[in-house]
C-alpha cells in the first residue's frame, strides 16, 4: 500500500569544487595546455606577446589568445570571490578570450564572470557566450539575461549551444527562430559576433557518467531483467526516493485506470467533481486539458526566479518555509485562486503543476478516498511493488499528486516495465492498453513546438503527463527536477530509471546529455 507521510524533500549533494589556483598553478596549467595545442599539425604559427600566443578567430579579425577560461568550472567554487580571482588571474597573465553559456550552473557562471569584468577587465576581454534557445522567444530571454548577468551592455561573440540534430539549423533559422532575434542584437549592438557550437562530446562509460553526476540509483531492465543497476549515496533497490514530478506521470496512468471502470470520463468537467473551483482558472476546464498541460493559466513555474508562482505554490504544499509575517495558506486553497491568461483551453501546451494537483483532488472526489488510498489500490498493488511509497502532505493533509511520490528504485523500474507491456503485468491487464497508446498517438506535436520544453525535447509530444520524445520509435519519458528519469524505449525492449539528487532543478545541458546516454544504450540492443 501507499504510506500517508509528511515527505523531507532529498539533501541536494554538493558539487566538486575547484581547489584555490595559485598564480604559478594557473601558469602551469596554461604551459601544459599549449604543449597539447602545439600538437596540432598544420595549424597556423601564432602571435605570441608576453609568452601568451594569440589566433585570429575566424574571419572576425579578432586576435584572441590559444587559452580560454570556460565558463562551467567557475560557478563551481563555494566561495565567488575565488571564481573571480581566477577569471582576473587569468586576464592578467593575457588571456582574454572567455567562454560562458546562459544556463552554465544555473546561470552562475554568468553572474561571476560578470562580476569579475569589473573595474576595467571588460575591456580587455574577447568575451563569449552560448544560449540553448532556438525559438525566437526562448532566444530573446536567454540573450537579454546573459547581458544583464555578465554586467555589459555587449557580447563579443554569440554562439547557438549544441546545434547536434539534423532540425536545428532549420528551427533556427525558421520564421520566429533563434537567428530573428540574435541578427536584431546585431543591429542594435548588443552582438558583434553569431556563431554555433556542436558538442560531439567525449565517449565515456555509464559507470564514469554515474559517480561522476550526483546519481542516486540507476537501474536498467531489458526484456524485464535487470542488465544493470548501480547505487550511490546511501541508496539501495529499496531505498525511498522522491521523484519530483515523475509523479505526474504515474498520475496520468492511474487516470487510466480509472477511465475504464467508469469512475470518470476526460471530457468532463473539472467543477462537475469539484465546484470550489468554480471562480478559478480551472471552471472552464476538462480533466482532459489537465491530462495534457492544455489549461490556459496565468502561472509562472521557473524555478530559479524568486518572485514567480511556484515560490508560493511550494509554500503553500509545505516545501518551503514561509517568510516571516506572511500568512499561510494550504494546497487546495491556492489551487482555487489561480487565474486565466486569457488562452484557450486546449489549444497549449503550458506546464505548470498545479494542474496535476488538481487531478488528483478530482481523483479523490471521484473515487470517495484519499489519493494515496486510490494510488494503492488501483495501481500500486496491483503492479506488484515490493516497498511502501509515500507522498508529501501539506498542513491539511492535502497530498501532492504532482511532484511528492517517494518510491524504491526497483519499483519504479516495475512501473516503467508495465507501460513498457501496454499496462500488462505477469499476464493482467492493469493499465488499459488503449490508455498507452493514446499517449504516443494522441500528443500535439504543435503546441509543443510553440512550448516552453521545446528546447529540451524537439520533435516530442506531451499526452497524460508523459513526455514521447520520439515519434519514430515511440519514445516515452517521465521526468522530474533534480535528475529523476524513467526512460521508455519499446523496440529496444529496454527501460532505464534514474533517480539523483542534483543541486540545480533543470540543467539543460544535463537533462540532453543523459537523454543522449539513454539513447546509445537503447541502440545496443536494436
Amino acid at each position: 500500500m501507499v504510506n500517508l507521510r509528511q515527505s523531507p524533500l532529498p539533501d541536494t549533494m554538493s558539487a566538486n569544487h575547484d581547489p584555490a589556483v595559485s598564480r604559478r598553478e594557473f601558469l602551469g596549467i596554461t604551459a601544459a595546455s599549449l604543449l597539447m595545442a602545439g600538437s596540432l599539425s598544420g595549424a597556423a604559427k601564432p602571435d605570441v606577446k608576453n609568452g601568451m600566443p594569440y589566433r585570429t578567430l575566424g574571419r572576425s579579425g579578432e586576435k584572441v589568445s590559444l587559452i580560454g577560461l570556460g565558463g562551467y568550472h567557475l560557478g563551481n567554487q563555494s566561495d565567488p570571490k575565488e571564481s573571480i580571482r581566477i577569471i582576473r588571474t587569468g586576464i592578467d597573465e593575457g588571456v582574454n578570450f572567455l567562454d560562458n553559456c546562459w544556463d552554465y550552473n544555473g546561470g552562475e557562471s554568468e553572474i561571476r564572470m560578470g562580476k569579475a569584468l569589473r573595474d576595467g577587465y571588460r575591456q580587455k576581454a574577447f568575451l563569449m557566450t552560448k544560449i540553448d534557445g532556438q525559438t525566437k522567444a526562448a532566444a530573446t530571454t536567454q540573450i537579454n539575461e546573459s547581458l544583464r548577468r555578465l554586467q555589459t551592455d555587449h557580447i563579443d561573440l554569440l554562439q547557438f549551444h549544441e546545434v547536434i540534430r539534423d532540425s536545428d539549423p532549420d528551427r533556427i533559422f525558421a520564421q520566429g527562430g533563434g537567428m530573428e532575434v540574435a541578427v536584431e542584437a546585431r543591429k542594435a549592438g548588443k552582438i558583434r559576433f553569431i556563431g554555433f557550437t556542436g558538442h560531439n562530446g567525449n565517449p565515456t562509460t555509464v559507470s564514469h557518467a554515474l559517480r561522476a553526476t550526483q546519481t542516486d540509483a540507476f537501474v536498467v531492465l531489458r526484456r524485464g531483467r535487470i542488465a544493470t543497476e548501480w547505487y550511490g549515496n546511501g541508496m539501495s533497490g529499496a531505498t525511498p526516493h522522491i521523484v519530483f514530478s515523475v509523479s505526474k506521470s504515474i498520475c496520468g496512468t492511474l487516470g487510466g485506470i480509472l477511465a475504464e471502470r467508469g469512475l470518470l470520463d476526460p471530457d468532463d468537467r473539472v467543477i462537475d467533481y469539484i465546484p470550489e473551483l468554480a471562480s478559478s482558472v480551472y471552471a472552464g476546464c476538462t480533466i482532459r486539458h489537465l491530462l495534457d498541460m492544455a489549461v490556459g493559466i496565468a502561472f509562472n513555474e521557473d524555478y530559479e526566479d524568486p518572485k514567480a508562482d511556484v515560490v508560493r505554490y511550494r509554500q503553500a504544499a509545505g516545501w518551503d518555509p514561509l517568510p516571516a509575517g506572511q500568512a499561510p495558506i494550504d494546497l487546495l486553497s491556492f489551487l482555487a485562486m489561480q487565474k486565466p491568461d486569457g488562452q484557450k483551453h486546449g489549444e497549449l501546451f503550458h506546464y505548470v503543476s498545479t494542474n496535476t494537483d488538481v487531478l488528483g483532488w478530482v481523483y479523490e472526489r471521484a473515487c470517495h478516498q484519499a489519493y494515496s488510498d486510490i494510488l494503492a489500490q488501483y495501481l500500486w498493488a496491483p503492479l506488484g511493488a515490493e516497498h511502501d511509497a509515500y507522498i508529501t502532505v501539506d498542513a491539511q493533509g492535502a497530498m501532492r499528486a504532482a511532484g511528492g511520490v517517494c518510491v524504491a528504485p526497483r519499483d519504479l523500474a516495475r512501473f516503467g516495465e508495465m507501460i513498457r507491456r501496454r499496462g500488462v503485468v505477469d499476464g493482467r491487464q492493469v493499465v488499459p492498453g488503449p490508455w498507452i497508446d493514446d499517449i504516443n498517438e494522441r500528443g500535439d506535436p504543435e503546441a509543443w513546438a510553440r512550448a516552453e520544453f521545446a528546447e529540451l525535447f524537439p520533435q516530442a509530444s506531451y499526452r497524460s503527463q508523459w513526455y514521447r520524445v520520439d515519434r519514430d520509435h515511440a519514445v516515452l519519458i517521465a521526468f522530474g527536477i533534480h535528475g529523476q528519469f524513467i526512460y521508455i524505449h519499446p523496440e529496444a525492449e529496454l527501460v532505464i530509471i534514474r533517480m539523483a539528487s542534483e543541486a540545480t532543478p533543470v540543467d539543460p545541458d544535463r537533462v540532453r546529455g543523459w537523454r543522449r546516454g539513454f539513447d546509445a544504450i537503447a541502440e545496443n540492443f536494436l
